[in-house]
């Protein structure tokens, strides 16, 4: 079998997504396509290689084995319940309640979405956390301003995982850290070591070189501030303007929850529910992190660092919708029938995103495990170069396996045994070398990190768009499609920011990286504003 071939999957989930408009189907024909391809054409063994893998996704076989984390067994469990809570909340009239509330403080569409932004800071500690929780709270209140559901989501993506890679205290922090020792990055020399340094220390330096997720956040709040507005989101914005209709002409894709008419509600039914559920996560958090305080012994920055959000988020969940629905109980506010019909609402909420998520997750597997695409697009990408170019290649590899695979997560596990050598060999010096002596060191990581967010974006099996537009509640290809112009510029703008590192890195580190972010953030911004201009 051709090497190239590993590629046609993907490639095919792209055609058949823009020619069918059906994430579903685009997504299983890839798995199709990919089992082939990994089988030889076998049409049993296809099928069985399917099956397996889409049972391995779940992570059921996880749930009793004391050395594995049932991560996305622990995901669906988390989608379903938080759709039943929002059920409940919306039937018990909490919804209804903030959103009058917010009213009287809130008077403009731009307001409202300035909120969203600052809201999505608060919840830097996941990208999971953060697009489902801002999502849930703001979307009844960007309905009423009449906000096209891809524009929420194009804020809750940019506002993600950009913050989860910049701030140092989030659930990628730990991966990101194990992922650099695994990779030869360690203060204890040896054989398998390649650069003699904190893996910590590491990341914190490469921070200033994660030029990507800081422009997108830049970006999603010029675009806010400055009403910019062009291509199909423009057309979606005026749509909504002009109709009401939140969804580009299309029929509502969120199942319509009523308000139970013999409870006003008030705001404690929204924020009961909503100020359980966060400080539970930030507790479990903790205690699933071994927090001295908990009985562990890591610190509170070490505990945060090493927890497991997925356990965090599927118990605090659990825990809130039977605490929320026993105290509804007690006061007679819930009856068996109104619990079956609030059930029943909540998981059509989250239904066709956790179909969605397995095919999406199973898809990437079989790229990632089966046939190995992200290491093919690797070598391919990254052959023979200037020492200069090896950071936007790097950015660029990143980006193309992370839109192939749809995991950030995944292709950094790929690229960083890949970039560290390259870093090594571009000193010249024998093994291990010290940080300080790697002056490729930030722009590599950091187009390496900036390359792996900006792929998300731009993919229509990344799970970090699906959250989105789950929590959103937009038609999934359409959020991909309205937020891709809108990603470009801080693509365009991480470009020439890792251009000019490269060739002036060697120099003057901190004028070069200080340069850099000023001319790639200011290129982003023009591009924006020239696009807006251009579409007025």
């Amino acid at each position: 079998m051709p090497a190239w071939l590993v590629l046609f999957p993907p490639l095919l989930v792209l055609i058949v997504a823009l020619i069918s408009r059906n994430v579903l189907l685009s997504l299983a024909t890839g798995i199709v396509s990919a089992a082939a391809l990994a089988t030889s054409f076998s049409p049993v063994a296809t099928v069985e290689l399917i099956v397996c893998r889409l049972y391995r996704e779940t992570d059921i076989q996880k749930i009793w084995c004391p050395l594995g984390s049932p991560d996305h067994f622990y995901t669906f469990v988390f989608l379903i319940t938080l759709g039943i809570i929002i059920s409940f909340i919306t039937h018990s009239g909490g919804i209804a309640a903030y959103i009058t509330t917010l009213q009287r403080r809130l008077h403009t569409k731009k307001a409202t979405q300035f909120v969203c932004l600052l809201l999505s800071m608060c919840f830097f500690i996941d990208d999971y956390l953060s697009s489902l929780v801002v999502g849930s709270i703001m979307r009844p209140l960007t309905d009423k301003f009449a906000l096209p559901r891809v524009k929420l989501a194009f804020l809750l993506n940019a506002m993600s995982a950009p913050l989860c890679v910049i701030i140092p205290a989030s659930s990628w922090t730990a991966m990101i850290l194990v992922n650099l020792q695994a990779a030869g990055v360690s203060e204890q020399p040896g054989l398998t070591t390649f650069i003699k340094a904190d893996p910590f220390s590491v990341y914190l330096h490469t921070i200033a070189y994660l030029f990507y997720p800081f422009f997108i956040v830049a970006s999603a709040f010029f675009i806010v501030a400055r009403s910019i507005s062009f291509g199909s989101m423009k057309a979606q914005e005026h749509e909504a303007d002009r109709t009401g209709n939140l969804f580009g002409g299309k029929q509502p894709l969120v199942v319509q929850i009523t308000q139970d008419p013999a409870h006003k509600g008030s705001l404690i039914d929204f924020f009961g529910p909503i100020g359980l559920f966060i400080g539970l996560v930030f507790a479990l958090l903790l205690y699933s992190g071994n927090w001295h305080m908990l009985g562990g012994n890591a610190t509170f920055g070490t505990a945060l660092q090493q927890a497991n959000i997925f356990f965090s988020l599927c118990f605090a969940s659990v825990i809130t919708l039977s605490l929320t629905l026993l105290i509804a109980a007690l006061q007679k506010k819930l009856t068996l029938h109104n619990f079956k019909n609030i059930s029943v609402s909540g998981f059509m909420l989250m239904k066709n995103s956790l179909f969605i998520l397995l095919l999406a997750w199973t898809l990437s597997s079989l790229l990632k495990d089966d046939l190995k695409a992200g290491q093919y697009v690797a070598h391919l990408v990254l052959g023979a170069i200037p020492t200069f170019l090896l950071p936007v290649m790097i950015f660029f590899t990143a980006l193309i396996i992370a839109a192939s695979i749809g995991s950030a997560w995944g292709t950094i596990m790929i690229m960083m045994p890949l970039a560290v050598p390259i870093i090594t060999a571009a000193t010249g010096q024998s093994l291990p070398i010290d940080a300080q002596s790697a002056f490729l060191l930030g722009p590599i990581m950091g187009g390496l990190l900036s390359g792996a967010v900006a792929g998300g974006p731009v993919s229509p099996i990344a799970d970090s768009t699906v959250m989105s537009s789950t929590s959103s509640g937009a038609y999934h290809l359409d959020h991909i499609a309205t937020q891709f112009g809108y990603v470009t510029p801080a693509i365009a703008g991480t470009t020439l920011a890792l251009l000019i590192v490269g060739l002036t890195g060697s120099y003057s580190p901190t004028l070069s990286v200080t340069g850099a972010f000023i001319a790639g953030l200011a290129t982003t911004l023009l591009i924006l504003y020239i696009r807006n201009k251009a579409s007025n």
